[in-house]
């Protein structure tokens, strides 16, 4: 690894602390019954993850949740075949400066209000996808990504796992939980 790498991932993980340790939500365990509004964060390269993604996106608005899909596009190039109709928010590297932080305006764009659940279906552990969990304003922050440190709850899945995978694990466990 050169020294440009050391010290942009340097740089990445110091501004991804800090903005950890700026959290101001109260952290607090929401299930589908307690929750009233929701993130779902998927991977817009990915047919399949947006297809699951948006299948529980509407079984979730059918139980009275209010969800936004945010689409992660983990290169430069636009995210295709979306129906601009949908009103998906992307975030795509070309949203990113030189080290790869996203914009602040556009993600106070998209991440405009307070979350009870913010679910990470992105399941490919990249810088990207770790900061835009973290940026979310969200009460339970859950992730595949078994590294994540902005995360509260994780779903520890096989390397070979899909969203289909985790949707049904997350999706049994919220049932049998109940908030206290």
């Amino acid at each position: 690894m050169n020294i440009f790498n050391t010290t942009t991932d340097y740089l990445k993980n110091r501004k991804l602390k800090k903005l950890l340790a700026k959290r101001k939500v109260q952290l607090e365990f929401h299930n589908f019954q307690s929750a009233k509004f929701v993130y779902l964060l998927f991977n817009a390269q990915d047919s399949k993850s947006y297809i699951e993604a948006e299948k529980f996106m509407n079984k979730l608005k059918k139980e009275g949740i209010k969800v936004k899909l945010v689409g992660i596009v983990d290169s430069k190039e636009d995210p295709t075949g979306f129906d601009p109709q949908d009103k998906l928010a992307f975030v795509s590297l070309k949203d990113c400066n030189k080290i790869g932080i996203p914009q602040k305006a556009l993600l106070d764009k998209i991440f405009n209000k307070n979350a009870d659940i913010l679910i990470n279906l992105y399941l490919k552990d990249t810088f990207l996808s770790k900061y835009l969990t973290a940026y979310a304003n969200s009460a339970m922050k859950i992730s595949g990504i078994t590294k994540d440190p902005s995360a509260d709850f994780i779903i520890n899945l096989n390397e070979d796992a899909e969203t289909k995978d985790m949707l049904i694990w997350l999706e049994n466990f919220m049932k049998s939980t109940k908030k206290t």
